[in-house]
């Protein structure tokens, strides 16, 4: 789960581009899709229940959940996997 802590109340929507079990393959893939011309966002993901920490990339945030939807499938249309979340933040 995503959040924003920039202090902005409201949903918001993010364009997820894979979560990692480590940083180091996190970045590999940034690099990845820089040279694609993708500038994506690293968050690390609190542990869950079996104590593993997550880093996910994503783009955005998006007030609007068409122009997200449409950035994604742009995405997909290029072979690139991209999945639309939506975060709530209060």
């Amino acid at each position: 789960e995503l959040s924003m802590q920039n202090g902005v109340a409201g949903t918001f929507y993010v364009i997820n581009f894979g979560s990692f079990n480590n940083l180091t393959n996190a970045q590999t893939q940034q690099q990845q899709l820089k040279k694609q011309g993708i500038t994506t966002k690293i968050q690390q993901i609190a542990a869950n229940e079996v104590g593993t920490i997550s880093y996910n990339l994503f783009i955005g945030p998006y007030h609007n959940q068409d122009i997200a939807n449409n950035i994604a499938e742009s995405m997909t249309q290029h072979n690139i996997d991209a999945v639309v979340e939506r975060v709530d933040s209060n």
